[in-house]
């Protein structure tokens, strides 16, 4: 009997970590598609400014830089 209760114990030690392993890999799937998107949206910036082929482009690839930039402070204050 005393075997039986132990060996309850155990499987339900083991269903605990299983159920923390599985939470720390949905925040590391939830934050690797933070970062896709993140990324695909830097992407979409450097095809527009690429696209430019005049030099006197320069404001709007910083003003683009800047934006990318307040994008990311606010999925930054989302991830909080």
């Amino acid at each position: 009997m005393l075997a039986l209760v132990k060996k309850q114990q155990q499987t339900q030690d083991q269903l605990e970590q299983e159920r923390k392993k599985v939470m720390q890999l949905n925040e590391e799937i939830a934050r690797l598609k933070v970062e896709i998107n993140e990324l695909e949206n830097r992407n979409n910036v450097l095809k527009i400014t690429g696209n430019t082929s005049d030099g006197g482009n320069r404001e709007m690839k910083l003003k683009l830089n800047e934006l990318v930039r307040e994008v990311d402070k606010c999925i930054a204050q989302f991830n909080k």
